[in-house]
């Protein structure tokens, strides 16, 4: 029993012997080598070493011969030239233009000859006896006689023109005309009926009453 106990004590001893020694290893290291304080921050301040990088020259690789291409002799192309307006179409335009004005004319001769109608005792100006437009670009009296200081007119600043035919002239019927309808004379500007006091005007031929639509 006395030789087991010296045996365990013996153990005991031994292994807290190992356990000191190893525990005295680690943690009593020489002073000699440990780093003082001034050279610990220095070792801590200095980065590590970086590999030294080097520099390779590297040589371009000799250009591929080059084919020579053909070159075409220079072309000039020259702009084309600028087209003129069409002349169709400026005439149709202008055609349109003299079609609005003859229209407006004609209203406007309509609206007077109403007027002149209203003066006279429900007669009509008497174109066949003053062709030139006077009993409504003068003064008249009652009776229709074109005088001086009369106290009916004028009812026209001065005589109407037909922008398509160019022409003031009237053509007197009995009869009403139709659009398209020719007259058997030319060189007119306009065609009035002296029964009913109708007023048309004629196309640009100077005869072929014109299509007010």
């Amino acid at each position: 029993m006395g030789a087991i106990r010296s045996t365990f004590k013996t153990t005991t001893l031994l292994a807290l012997g190992a356990a000191v020694g190893v525990f005295g290893y680690r943690h009593y290291v020489p002073e000699s080598l440990v780093p003082s304080a001034s050279q610990a921050a220095a070792i801590v301040a200095q980065p590590p070493a970086l590999p030294t990088k080097v520099s390779v020259i590297v040589e371009p690789l000799p250009e591929a011969p080059r084919t020579p291409i053909a070159t075409r002799p220079a072309v000039s192309i020259a702009p084309p030239p600028a087209r003129p307006p069409a002349p169709h179409r400026a005439v149709v335009t202008d055609n349109l233009l003299q079609r609005e004005k003859l229209i407006k004319t004609l209203e406007q001769v309509k609206i007077q000859l109403e007027r002149y109608s209203a003066d006279h005792h429900g007669e009509w100006p008497a174109f066949q006896r003053y062709p030139a437009w006077e009993p409504l670009t003068r003064t008249s009296r009652a009776d229709g006689a074109v005088v001086s200081a009369a106290r009916c007119g004028p009812y026209l600043g001065e005589a109407p023109v037909n922008p398509l035919s160019r022409s003031s002239s009237i053509g007197l019927v009995k009869r009403d005309v139709q659009p398209g309808q020719v007259m058997p004379v030319g060189d007119l500007g306009f065609v009035f009926n002296i029964i009913n006091g109708k007023l048309w005007a004629v196309d640009e031929d100077g005869r072929t009453i014109l299509d007010e639509r």
